[in-house]
């Protein structure tokens, strides 16, 4: 044998070659995903607050003289206080929401004991005061006045605040060192600059080492914690806040052996210096204009950060605490535990329904999807994305759409070969008829996706992230993953040309011989045009029973309104918080807090018409208080049922104030608006993709899809809550996935057709038959394993909002029903009239163009003379 022939078949894959790597790339595979999980995304999981615990803290906005706010105000409020606890980042696992009557709620996860607690609670309600001072930290200004002979022991902070104009503090690059930031401030007027001026030309003319202006960050606190908790250092600085915040409690630098030289650094071990002390500059002559700058090392977050706190410090609103309570985390955790006990059943029931069905490629797939999910959820985790039931919501629909677009390819694959064609041309035919396909669904669904995370609230970002995620890896798994290994497989000889083995294929030698015989499936003989023809009446009756159910309820009830089901923060309510009075005796234990709610139920005041909250107020979950929102309208009964509490119960205030509904209209709002523009996008994208005709019937049978399940909401009685917003925002993208395949089956088949310039009604209609009838099982398995993902979740229902639940479940039945049915039947008609508006052209000879003819000059151009 020849070494060139023996390296050759060495080298070649044979079948038990290709089977044996392709074992050991999922076994390889497999064990990365394990490690990973293991070590990487179960340590660095970021809980929502539904999942991981954390803390609930309730302010009251009032203006400076302590009255109630307008609602422009407490709304700059809501963003200012959003803005400073979060930098503007979404996922940051902090949540505000405006309640009503100037009150604001925070949330933040992660938050597990009661120091925790104390330092979330004076992070949203102190507000920093800027002091400039000299280096011997007496104040420079004293009522917006240059006063050079203040101390620190006359007036206080609000005295010696600098003259700059309120929320006027902005972050920007240094120019003289482009890798740190500063922040600058604009002085209040031209009384200000003068003022600032005097005071900088004064520690100018100071002596060297002197010449330094110092910005202070609530310097009043800062020398408190010096004295009290640091008496040693305050007593070796020369009670001298300036010298006490540098290590060693020196300002000057210090020289070592071999000619170096030791700087003074702020402390940061013991308390972060950096806080308090924000600039340290030196003053060489008196600086004017209109602002000035604070420098410091800053890094874009800090400088952001401390621009932040500094408006808020100078707003013309101050933050009440009112109360504070843990939310337990005991609980969540079990919540979130069930919440992937339920993806992993669900995960496994569809893997088993992927092995019936496609054996071997069913495997290959099941491997896809678990890969397609440990991408998802990595990347969400590098991105700090927080885990919440929104987020697994919208795994949901990526493990939909993941099935899909594997069920699209194989399909394909299993009707080629019980068409009479070999496996590799089987394969070759399903790759290049589902490539479009997955593509332009995927595509559609993740502009949609894109749109919502840029101009989404905070619930509607951590799905759409989640769903990007989705989309990328699932065109990632299927386009080049699965495609690639399922050639690799059935390039082996094992499955050329032997039909016997065709069975771990999916492919039954049964139905091999019936096709043979001309046999059509089950989904081929379906009429669908009856089927449409007897159910095209549904909707109108959906609509009908929703205005009846509509005008009873509304008519009972005498409101509007109660035609809906509304959650209390759609519907607007009364929240009363029930507490002990004096927090150092008889507090509300479990077993006091079981008998006040037994109480109000004897008042009329339960679970079946108000929201029940029993909220630990400390870190071992022992004292409470309760929390109760309700809609019923108890305007006459509040002083009664105050007065009637406190004579039940010892040491009992009850405070309550109305909710307000502006978060749901604000999300209502930007729901609107985002669905908007992404059909903006979406169109432009299919009008370059299709016909306007495809164009105009996905829009038509989206707006048709939110509205049937918005009956469907009325009819059931569904609770419509921000999390029901959030669900048809999901449906949105699934269901445009839906219909995209459809119409790129019927593009396909337009294409395969002999061209005519005009095509009748009846031809359109063939047409889009036959890309139903193709599609139609590919619908089908894909709905049904959504739908079964849903229903498994349900059976966990505290692991996601039931709410959402049955929306999903409602509007993936319907949008199946939309996407063969509703969208095609659009299209017909769309296509139908742009064929004939075609046909009267051409009948009218409108594209013939006239012969153009040059005018004749004598003895210039006749050439014919």
């Amino acid at each position: 044998m020849k070494l060139g022939t023996f390296f050759a078949k060495l080298f070649s894959l044979n079948s038990w070659k290709r089977f044996f790597l392709a074992f050991l790339t999922f076994a390889l595979l497999g064990s990365g995903i394990f490690l990973v999980s293991n070590f990487y995304i179960s340590k660095n999981i970021n809980r929502s607050i539904e999942y991981g615990g954390g803390a609930e803290v309730l302010v009251q906005v009032k203006t400076l003289d302590g009255k109630i706010p307008s609602s422009k105000v407490v709304k700059e409020a809501d963003a200012a206080i959003f803005q400073r606890l979060t930098g503007g980042a979404n996922l940051s696992g902090t949540s505000v929401f405006t309640e009503g009557e100037g009150r604001i709620r925070i949330s933040r996860n992660k938050i597990s004991n009661n120091r925790e607690l104390d330092t979330f609670i004076q992070e949203i309600v102190n507000k920093p005061v800027l002091t400039i001072t000299d280096v011997d930290t007496n104040p420079l200004f004293f009522e917006g006045k240059f006063d050079k002979n203040l101390k620190l022991d006359q007036g206080n902070e609000t005295n010696w605040i600098v003259p700059f104009a309120p929320g006027s503090a902005i972050s920007q690059p240094n120019p003289q060192n482009p890798a740190n930031n500063q922040v600058l401030i604009e002085l209040k007027d031209k009384k200000a600059q003068l003022e600032w001026s005097k005071a900088t030309e004064y520690i100018s003319k100071l002596g060297h080492g002197k010449n330094r202006i110092l910005i202070w960050s609530n310097i009043v606190e800062l020398k408190k914690i010096a004295k009290e908790k640091f008496p040693a250092q305050w007593a070796k600085s020369g009670e001298n806040i300036y010298n006490f915040v540098h290590v060693g409690e020196k300002t000057t630098p210090e020289f070592l052996q071999g000619n170096k030289i030791l700087q003074p650094e702020l402390k940061k071990y013991q308390f972060d210096a950096k806080k308090y002390l924000i600039s340290d500059a030196t003053v060489s002559q008196a600086l004017n204009g209109k602002s000035f700058v604070i420098t410091g090392r800053f890094t874009p977050q800090e400088a952001k950060q401390l621009a932040l706190d500094i408006n808020y410090g100078t707003a013309d609103y101050k933050l009440d605490f009112l109360s504070a309570s843990f939310v337990s985390k005991t609980k969540s955790d079990s919540v979130f535990i069930a919440g992937w006990i339920a993806i992993g059943l669900a995960i496994a029931i569809i893997s088993l329904f992927l092995l019936i069905n496609y054996g071997l490629l069913g495997a290959l797939a099941t491997i896809s999807l678990s890969l397609y999910v440990f991408l998802t959820l990595l990347f969400f985790t590098i991105v700090r994305g927080e885990y919440s039931p929104i987020t697994i919501s919208a795994l949901v629909v990526g493990i939909g759409m993941n099935i899909d677009a594997n069920v699209i390819s194989f399909e394909v694959f299993k009707s080629r070969i019980y068409s009479g064609n070999s496996v590799l041309k089987a394969n070759y035919q399903a790759n290049r008829l589902s490539f479009n396909a997955i593509l332009d669904s995927n595509i559609t669904t993740l502009i949609a996706a894109l749109v919502l995370f840029f101009f989404g609230t905070k619930n509607v970002k951590s799905f759409s992230i989640t769903l990007i995620f989705s989309i990328i890896f699932t065109l990632i798994v299927t386009i080049g993953f699965t495609k690639f290994f399922t050639s690799f497989i059935l390039k082996a000889n094992f499955f050329q040309n032997n039909e016997k083995k065709l069975w771990l294929l999916g492919i039954k030698k049964y139905y091999l011989r019936k096709y043979q015989r001309g046999y059509n499936s089950i989904y081929s003989q379906i009429d669908y045009e009856k089927i449409y023809k007897y159910t095209r009446w549904l909707p109108l009756i959906l609509f009908l029973g929703s205005i009846i159910v509509f005008a009873v309820f509304a008519g009972i009830y005498r409101s509007f309104g109660s035609g809906f089901n509304l959650a209390i923060d759609f519907s607007g309510g009364t929240n009363f918080l029930i507490e002990s009075s004096n927090s150092s005796y008889d507090l509300i234990t479990k077993e006091k807090a079981e008998k006040i709610i037994s109480f109000l139920d004897s008042q009329n005041i339960n679970k079946s018409n108000s929201t029940i909250l029993l909220n630990p107020l400390n870190e071992n979950g022992n004292i409470f208080n309760l929390e109760i929102k309700t809609k019923l309208d108890l305007a006459t009964k509040i002083a009664s049922l105050n007065t009637a509490i406190q004579n039940n119960f010892s040491n009992i205030r009850m405070t309550n104030y109305s909710i307000s509904n502006e978060e749901a209209q604000k999300l209502i709002f930007n729901a609107i608006l985002s669905v908007g523009i992404a059909l903006i996008f979406v169109t432009i994208f299919t009008l370059i993709r299709f016909k306007w005709t495809f164009s105009l019937a996905i829009i038509f049978s989206l707006l048709f899809n939110v509205l049937m399940v918005l009956l469907a909401i009325i009819i059931t009685r569904i609770e419509i809550s921000q999390n029901l917003v959030v669900a048809i925002l999901t449906l949105i993208g699934y269901t445009v996935n839906d219909t995209i395949v459809v119409f790129d089956r019927v593009k396909a088949r337009f294409s395969e057709i002999n061209h005519e310039n005009v095509y009748k009604f009846d031809k359109i209609k063939e047409i889009s038959l036959q890309a139903i009838r193709e599609t139609a099982k590919r619908s089908v398995y894909t709905s049904l394993t959504t739908i079964l993902t849903i229903v498994v979740l349900m059976i966990f229902y505290e692991s996601i909002d039931i709410v959402f639940s049955l929306t999903m479940l409602i509007g993936v039945i319907i949008g199946t029903y939309s996407s063969l049915f509703i969208a095609t039947r659009i299209w017909i008609i769309l296509e139908s009239y742009r064929n004939r508006k075609k046909e009267m052209r051409i009948n009218k000879k409108y594209w013939n163009v006239q012969k153009i003819y040059e005018q004749t000059f004598a003895n210039i151009n006749d050439y014919e003379k």
